[in-house]
């Protein structure tokens, strides 16, 4: 018994140690490490990073309670509504031209569209397309030299603080809606705050409810929640007085023909047909979009003056073109435009009488009435449309070559 109880203790005394020697690290070991816990480098200052907390952005101030844009009635008044271009984006970008003391190009509603050879809007019913006018606005202020800033929101009750800050900063604010009005004034001191707006030629009192219900809400695209505060003339911007991209334009007008949604755009040729099926299916005039212009209040003439534009674009390429797989379309395709422009100087006799520098709306009146007119009228419209058909045809097979020979 003596001699197995002694067995044990030794045993257990043994088992302890070596759980003692497993528990804990030699001191070589230690050493060691603590050695090269020693010789470590410590990190530099670069590889340490800096976490800061970004500062909550400080809210804009209000705007003052009322301001009005200085001196705009006498600095933006025309002598004589007729020296007013055609279209309403034009009036208003040439009534900024004349607020701030810059000459309009009379060209630069024609450069800046994007369909140049879709037919006038004259019709009252027609309302313009909210991301292309977007589109077609800048580009006119640009090309008049307009510095401009783009105010948008999503929420279009936010517009209205951004609006009062440019005008209480001297900025006259364009919008992007209908007669593509100018806002020159407020008034916030009352329950229903209230506008001051050059409407046409008009300047009228437009109360905020009214400005989102009209202003805001006509159509659901969210471009019409955009204005342009106008901050002055703009040096660093294109002159309008540089030489036009004349292949350009071309393929202006032949994108134009099937259209683009994303820009807003319809195909161009759908605007002439819908004059054709007005003229054939109308036993009177329909009523026309204010403002009329008296002169040519069906648009035949501005649509004529579009093409004389194109007309000029393919002489000047067909003379300095060399190569005949080039000059060749560029031929055809000014044979066909000349026949367009024709068939537009026929419908504007047998609407106008082909009277000039008067008042023609009392003749479109009683010729559209006329049921002889109005057939000669729509078969004339047809034949545009074929010109213009085959002329496009041409252009594209002139660009086809002429993009070939840039690569």
């Amino acid at each position: 018994m003596t001699t197995n109880r002694i067995a044990g203790t030794v045993l257990v005394a043994a088992l302890v140690c070596l759980l003692i020697s497993l528990a804990w690290p030699d001191q070589s070991d230690s050493a060691q490490r603590h050695s090269s816990r020693k010789s470590a480098k410590k990190p530099k200052a670069a590889d340490t990073v800096a976490v800061v907390k970004k500062a909550p952005e400080t809210p804009l101030p209000p705007p003052p309670t009322f301001a009005q844009i200085d001196q705009w009635e006498t600095k933006s008044a025309r002598i004589a509504i007729t020296d007013a271009p055609v279209g309403h984006i034009a009036r208003s970008v040439e009534r900024l031209c004349r607020y701030f003391g810059i000459g309009f190009d009379i060209r630069s509603p024609l450069l800046a569209s994007l369909s140049p050879h879709e037919w006038p809007m004259v019709f009252a019913e027609q309302r313009p397309n909210s991301k292309r006018q977007r589109t077609e606005i800048e580009k006119l202020l640009h090309r008049n030299s307009l510095r401009f800033e783009t105010l948008a929101t999503a929420e279009p009750e936010d517009l209205s603080d951004m609006m009062a800050r440019a005008v209480a900063g001297g900025a006259p604010v364009l919008l992007n809606a209908p007669a593509a009005p100018i806002i020159y004034g407020y008034d916030r001191r009352e329950a229903d705050p209230w506008w001051l707006v050059q409407w046409r030629e008009q300047r009228e009192i437009v109360y905020e409810s009214e400005r989102i219900r009209t202003l805001i809400w006509w159509t659901d695209d969210p471009t019409a929640n955009i204005a342009w505060a106008i901050r002055g003339p703009d040096s660093s911007s294109l002159s309008s007085k540089m030489q036009a991209d004349d292949y350009g334009w071309l393929r202006t007008v032949t994108a134009s023909v099937t259209g683009n949604d994303k820009e807003g755009v319809t195909p161009y040729p759908l605007s002439i047909r819908g004059v054709r099926e007005k003229l054939n299916a109308s036993a009177e005039l329909p009523p026309l979009l204010p403002p009329v212009d008296s002169l040519d209040p069906l648009g035949i003439r501005r649509a004529r003056s579009n093409r004389d534009y194109t007309v000029g674009v393919v002489e000047r390429l067909t003379a300095m073109a060399v190569d005949t797989s080039l000059s060749q379309p560029l031929r055809l395709a000014l044979y066909f435009f000349h026949n367009a422009t024709q068939s537009l100087d026929r419908l504007d006799t047998l609407m106008y009488d082909a009277a000039r520098g008067a008042d023609v709306m009392d003749r479109a009146r009683a010729n559209w009435a006329n049921p002889t007119r109005k057939g000669k009228g729509v078969e004339t419209l047809t034949q545009l449309l074929e010109s213009e058909k085959q002329a496009v045809q041409q252009v594209g097979l002139a660009l086809a070559v002429h993009d070939k020979g840039v690569r």
